[in-house]
């Protein structure tokens, strides 16, 4: 159900704004084809976040949450899937064995189902094993829904400045991801304390 919800909301707007426009205002960019993608994600998560999580699905007794190991390696088997057919979908479009579109179609929807089980492996993996607490992650919790909200600035703009810098993709991604979370953290913790914002994060 989670697939083909995503995949209604970002193939129909993907094929009619294409993969590659972007739009945004000052440091607010974002792709065009992942508009109702990222406000469908926002809903979904106000939904599930609205239970407690002793409760539904990520109660430590759901059979959703006991499938953690399938999900696991479904997750890295479909992202296996997903490199190994770039080259042949390549192949096909430059020999022109199949239209640009159906390639398109194809290669998307087995991103999305990466997205997805990524998404899946994650909850149940950390929901079913990491369950210790201390104060960071109380805090990182308490701040999680402004991390959510603006992270996307620090994430974007990181990864543009270091587009010119030589280094192996794994550094980037370790300097973007502390980057991000580290100042969407120190900023939400700020802002909470400003009354009129608080109750919203």
């Amino acid at each position: 159900m989670l697939y083909l919800i995503t995949w209604l909301l970002h193939i129909p707007l993907l094929l009619l704004a294409g993969p590659g426009s972007w739009t945004g205002i000052g440091p607010f960019d974002f792709q065009v084809s992942r508009v109702f993608l990222y406000f469908g994600y926002f809903l979904m998560g106000t939904v599930i976040g609205s239970t407690s999580l002793n409760d539904g699905i990520f109660s430590q007794n759901s059979p959703f949450l006991r499938k953690w190991l399938a999900m696991l390696i479904g997750c890295f088997a479909v992202y296996g899937v997903l490199k190994f057919s770039e080259m042949p979908l390549k192949h096909l479009i430059e020999t022109q064995q199949i239209p640009i579109l159906w390639a398109s179609l194809l290669y998307r929807s087995l991103w999305i189902l990466s997205c997805v089980m990524s998404c899946v492996a994650f909850l149940t993996f950390f929901r079913r094993f990491l369950n210790n607490t201390n104060s960071a992650w109380q805090s990182l919790s308490a701040s999680a829904y402004g991390i959510y909200l603006i992270h996307y600035i620090f994430v974007l703009w990181a990864q543009f400045l270091l587009l010119d810098f030589e280094i192996p993709v794994i550094a980037k991604f370790i300097i973007t991801f502390s980057v991000s979370v580290c100042l969407s953290w120190v900023i939400t913790y700020y802002l909470k304390k400003i009354a009129a914002i608080r109750r919203y994060l």
